[in-house]
């Protein structure tokens, strides 16, 4: 506790594990950004769930990447509906594995194309870690991973609720 108090007072100064506060309880929210271009989720650090935020319960719902689509109330119908679909045609795994919250997303259907792209986010030190098969790719893996890896950083911030709404209750 003592580590929180001194980072709030000591604003800027680094910090040896700065994420230390962050430390109890099991669901995190972790905030990602890359040339002020950001985003944030809640995971549940042992089991690797995703959570949304639902500003009406003040709860987590399970996470559904159709409901996080950026300005989704600007886009025409028939263009979201597009997103949508296209969106059902990619299988998201996650899970934790060696203190690692892992992402990753491949083809629903292998037949159409083939291949996979994983972040690796490490829970103490928050780097991230891309790797990839994308075969049709204009730009190798082994160039564009780097580049990703350097650029991104992630930090602990606060959970915008760490209550756990089930399925059920949603009528989802």
């Amino acid at each position: 506790m003592s580590a929180y108090l001194i980072g709030l007072l000591c604003t800027g100064c680094t910090i040896p594990n700065q994420n230390i506060a962050f430390n109890s309880g099991t669901i995190k929210r972790v905030y990602c950004s890359a040339n002020s271009v950001g985003f944030d989720f809640h995971i549940d650090r042992l089991t690797g769930e995703v959570f949304s935020y639902n500003k009406k319960t003040k709860s987590l719902v399970d996470f559904n990447l159709k409901d996080e689509v950026p300005f989704a109330s600007f886009i025409p119908k028939s263009q979201y509906n597009d997103i949508s679909n296209n969106l059902e045609m990619i299988n998201f795994k996650t899970e934790i594995s060696d203190n690692a919250f892992v992402f990753t997303m491949s083809p629903a259907e292998i037949s159409y194309v083939d291949g996979f792209i994983s972040l690796t986010l490490d829970l103490d030190t928050l780097e991230i870690d891309l790797d990839a098969d994308v075969p049709d790719s204009p730009v190798p893996v082994a160039v564009i991973a780097p580049i990703i890896n350097d650029q991104i950083s992630c930090e602990y911030i606060t959970p915008e609720s760490t209550k756990v709404e089930s399925l059920a209750s949603t009528g989802h």
